[in-house]
């Protein structure tokens, strides 16, 4: 049981709590009435039924070995340590070098089967090897191994970028937790007329309120320079004081612990107002981009009203045809290139004042949009409370 994977104990709970319905009709209708009644009476969260055969199979297992027997097992020796224990004592080969032979060629073959099939014959050619056993064992290696995978295809730099371990929050109610953080948008802008550098092109600076228990973004703050105390001071009057927000976003009434990363930003004045509405502030020790949620949604909401626009950073890195960045050193010299263009015109970026709006068109499609997190952990609850 302990070394169970958890899916597999939900199931088993679930299917313990039709077990136990059924022992508990059983003096009264007998064995197979209870189960006949049970069966009728049960549809599951998707709508699915369970047979009368099912459930009698079930209830023996759990007489005979209790929760343990509900539980699908898997065998120790699954996949492909046992074909290659048989094929190398076949063959008089050592079954571990050829087992650490083969998820080498895999970490270099970026998980493909072909390749290792090859490089397999290559090595051994009086064995003969099955195609199929040879699929099925890269396919296991891939399904255990995928943090080994994402780095032989995407390289060491965006494997750290993007697969940092992020732990996840308990359940949380609305206005319980608010988040905030802030980011360079990766987008060049114009400034519009009638602001003192009317023409010129800047990347400008953005901050994100995100209500943790709903998932919904409250407001934002768009800046020219890196926010200080002040511009986060402002994101709080945005959304605490009524008619101070974009329009379409909601004023909503203080929450009762506010989370924020150790950056400059958020010290100063931000901490003195939070003070004075004697709220409990949190700033973890670590690493900023360890914020998981509003991490997230900041690059969710800005992503989305930057990709594939004019001026997006991203597909727009000038550079020297022998320059390449530190990000294409970390991933190797055989790595594909990163994407440069040449500069857009002038005339084709946005102005600040069209780029705002279009965050602000962004951030309500957002909030209309059902998050999948919530998803999930509604999903639970529902397992939780067929196991009760």
């Amino acid at each position: 049981m302990d070394q169970a994977p958890e899916p597999h104990v939900r199931v088993g709970l679930a299917k313990q709590s039709l077990v136990e319905e059924v022992l508990l009709r059983r003096p009264a209708l007998g064995l197979n009435g209870a189960i006949t009644v049970v069966c009728a009476n049960y549809h599951g969260p998707h709508g699915e039924d369970v047979s009368p055969t099912s459930l009698r199979r079930w209830v023996e297992q759990y007489e005979a070995h209790g929760l343990a027997g509900l539980v699908r097992q898997q065998r120790t020796d699954r996949g492909l340590r046992r074909a290659l224990n048989a094929l190398a004592a076949r063959h008089r080969l050592n079954a571990d070098a050829v087992e650490r032979f083969i998820h080498n060629t895999l970490v270099t073959g970026r998980g493909s089967a072909a390749v290792l099939f090859e490089a397999l014959t290559e090595t051994w050619p009086r064995v003969r090897w099955n195609q199929k056993s040879v699929q099925r064992w890269a396919r296991l290696w891939t399904a255990e191994n995928r943090h080994l995978l994402e780095a032989a295809k995407k390289g060491e730099g965006r494997f750290i970028d993007n697969c940092a371990l992020y732990l996840g929050w308990d359940e949380t109610t609305p206005l319980a937790w608010a988040l905030l953080d802030s980011t360079q948008l990766d987008m060049r802008v114009v400034l519009p007329p009638g602001h003192p550098q009317e023409g010129a092109v800047v990347r400008p600076w953005v901050s994100l309120m995100l209500d943790l228990g709903s998932r919904a973004a409250i407001t934002f703050e768009v800046t020219l320079t890196p926010p200080t105390p002040q511009t986060m001071k402002g994101l709080l009057r945005r959304a605490w004081c009524a008619g101070e927000n974009w329009p379409g976003l909601p004023t909503v009434p203080l929450p009762q612990h506010v989370r924020v990363d150790a950056g400059s930003e958020h010290k100063g004045v931000f901490q003195k107002a939070l003070k004075a509405f004697e709220l409990d502030t949190r700033v973890p020790k670590g690493k900023p981009e360890r914020q998981a949620h509003i991490e997230r949604a900041v690059k969710t909401v800005f992503g989305a009203a930057v990709r594939g626009r004019a001026g997006w950073t991203a597909a727009e890195r000038v550079a020297d045809e022998t320059d390449t960045s530190a990000r294409e050193h970390a991933r190797g010299g055989n790595a594909e290139r990163e994407v440069r263009r040449n500069e857009i015109p002038k005339k084709n970026l946005l102005t600040l004042t069209e780029c705002i709006e279009r965050i602000r068109q962004i951030v309500l499609r957002y909030n209309a949009t059902k998050h999948r997190g919530l998803e999930r952990a509604y999903k639970n609850r529902v397992a939780a409370s067929l196991v009760a």
